[in-house]
């Protein structure tokens, strides 16, 4: 009986209807719905499976000297610049024999077309020494492509509150500022430090009748506690040049698709 520490991960499957095991290990690769190829210490390409093909656009020859370390046509780092050959996530695996893990490469076809993928390189050593490495990876353009357009609607909604003449800004749920606009910045006097200033970024607060108001107890800080929005208070701001001004504050808690605080947002 092995110990723990020499059981087999491979289970040792009989012959089915005749046919060699080999088959079933061929069948078995190109099932998979990820891409996998596997390279011999030299980099030469020496198995890859049906997906694999499918996201390069193209069955390069196995064996190949000439095509090394990836069936890619071409490869390009995630900012569009080409790849040097001996950058290759591959080539280190190889080199190392330390595994690569959830790397982002471009991909491009002999058509033309492009696409992102992430992959996960492990090396296969016998006797200790680095004898190969698999490589699995999969298509992830869909999901880039998403990331991009949030990106680009989080940009867009940035300019458009930057244009807006009402004070805004946003802090999450500990009250640190994560966000404020230039009005808000001219309401102040001045520039608080993101993700360091809380609930408010006035240099001072005060009540109607002249008494201080603690950040911790602003209209930002009580909707933050109580989850509520708050409505028809007022306060006094001081700026560091001592100018004072009165302002109806409008904070109002910010809440995630599934109802969970996530911080929030002021108005004036």
């Amino acid at each position: 009986m092995n110990d723990v520490g020499s059981i087999e991960k491979v289970v040792r499957l009989p012959s089915i209807s005749g046919l060699p095991l080999s088959f079933w290990d061929e069948q078995l690769l190109d099932a998979l719905p990820i891409g996998v190829y596997i390279c011999d210490r030299d980099g030469t390409l020496i198995r890859y499976n049906e997906k694999a093909a499918e996201i390069w656009g193209w069955s390069p020859a196995i064996g190949d000297g000439r095509q090394r370390y990836c069936g890619s046509f071409r490869i390009l780092q995630p900012s569009g610049e080409p790849l040097p050959l001996d950058r290759t996530p591959m080539v280190e695996v190889l080199r190392s024999g330390k595994p690569a893990v959830d790397q982002d490469v471009v991909i491009e076809r002999p058509d033309g077309t492009r696409v992102t993928v992430l992959a996960n390189i492990r090396p296969l050593f016998e006797n200790g020494e680095v004898i190969g490495a698999v490589n699995c990876f999969q298509d992830i353009s869909c999901r880039k492509e998403a990331e991009e357009n949030i990106k680009e609607s989080e940009r867009r909604t940035r300019e458009l509150l930057e244009a807006l003449p009402a004070a805004i800004y946003t802090t999450d749920t500990r009250g640190r500022i994560t966000f404020y606009n230039q009005a808000a910045a001219d309401l102040w006097g001045c520039r608080p430090e993101l993700d360091t200033a809380t609930f408010c970024g006035s240099w001072r607060l005060f009540h109607l009748d002249g008494t201080p108001m603690p950040h911790d107890q602003c209209p930002m800080a009580l909707a933050l506690k109580e989850g509520e929005p708050i409505r028809g208070a007022e306060a006094v701001a001081e700026r560091p040049d001592g100018s004072r001004v009165v302002f109806e504050p409008y904070p109002t808690p910010l809440h995630d698709g599934s109802g969970r605080p996530i911080g929030g947002q002021h108005a004036r």
